[in-house]
């Protein structure tokens, strides 16, 4: 919780807060003790509140890299994480992003260098050995490392905020058992080889699924619309009795747009993940069956705020933030 909203809940002036902080200035009684009354449900401590005040006087800069571009996904993660800097922007925090395009680790590595003067740094990681390392040059700097939306638990990074991706594979598979009851004749497009939690997801979905379904066909989608199209179209010209299809990552939509256009709309049913707004348009027309969703928003949010918990060494930071595990079918779709 900022000044901004403990001046907020107790009615008074972000001054106000300060002053009762920092013990200058007069503050009627009763104000005082309403807002230290509030610092304390807040979990604010006299030492977290004076580390605070501490770390504020640095200015300190938190560094995001994402590979994210072109990939609608990461729109509502990007504003979780300016939520957050708004709410931290009393202490002085400051948001550095770094955003790439694809999964290249030596590109990455470079963005992670260029932010290593940053406090904290929040990171979706590539499941490759420089990253990995990187990640080690910013511990031993004494500089946290926050993993975001895909984790590399071997790694030294100090927590993970983000899905569970092999429990997010259970549960499409387990809509598929639901959705399929006469068996699916079904194609795979996998994720990016380069991000671990994409494996993770598979293999739950795998492991989900019932006996009596069929896997005809499977490619690497690499999160490339374009790619995906052309290789659904591919698989779909190949085995003309597909009736399901799983998307593990992103393309979903670019999956459904080959099914639509080859003229299979109604003889197949669509599983994938998040509600974007090209896998809402999807599912309106039938395509998609059931999304898996991850809180995109509350994951950018939670990283920021947990980095800001690190640099106040606050233990409860310690534990990786995982999100809700929600399915999303027609009936209770939101507008995207």
């Amino acid at each position: 919780m900022t000044i901004k909203e403990i001046a907020a809940m107790c009615g008074v002036s972000r001054g106000t807060v300060d002053r009762v902080l920092n013990h200058r200035g007069r503050v009627k009684p009763e104000t005082e003790r309403a807002v230290r009354a509030a610092l304390e449900q807040a979990g604010y401590t006299k030492n977290i509140a004076g580390r605070a005040l501490t770390v504020s006087r640095l200015a300190p800069r938190i560094g995001v890299v994402l590979c994210c571009l072109d990939n609608p996904f990461f729109d509502e993660v990007l504003k979780g994480i300016a939520q957050a800097e708004e709410e931290l922007q009393d202490w002085g925090v400051h948001v550095e992003l770094r955003l790439l395009r694809g999964y290249d680790a030596a590109a990455q590595r470079a963005a992670m260098d260029e932010l290593r003067a940053c406090a904290a740094m929040v990171i979706q990681p590539i499941n490759a050995p420089e990253i990995r390392d990187g990640i080690a040059d910013l511990a031993e700097q004494g500089v946290p490392v926050i993993t975001l939306n895909t984790d590399l638990a071997d790694s030294q990074r100090a927590l993970y905020v983000g899905a569970d991706y092999y429990r997010g594979g259970l549960t499409a598979g387990g809509m598929v058992n639901l959705c399929c009851e006469s068996g699916a004749r079904l194609g795979i497009v996998a994720g990016a080889r380069a991000i671990l939690g994409h494996a993770q997801r598979l293999q739950g979905f795998l492991d989900a699924l019932d006996r009596r379904h069929q896997i005809l066909a499977r490619m690497d989608g690499e999160d490339e619309p374009a790619c995906i199209y052309a290789g659904v179209r591919s698989m779909l010209k190949r085995h003309g009795d597909i009736n399901a299809l799983f998307v593990a990552a992103a393309g979903c939509a670019s999956a459904c747009q080959a099914v639509l256009d080859m003229g299979m709309a109604g003889k197949i049913k669509a599983f994938g993940f998040d509600l974007v707004p090209e896998n809402a348009a999807m599912m309106r027309r039938g395509v998609i069956q059931a999304l898996i969703c991850q809180q995109p928003r509350r994951q950018g949010h939670d990283a920021i705020r947990a980095a800001w918990q690190l640099l106040l060494n606050e233990s409860a930071a310690q534990e990786n933030i995982l999100m809700e595990t929600s399915i999303c079918i027609l009936q209770n779709m939101t507008d995207a």
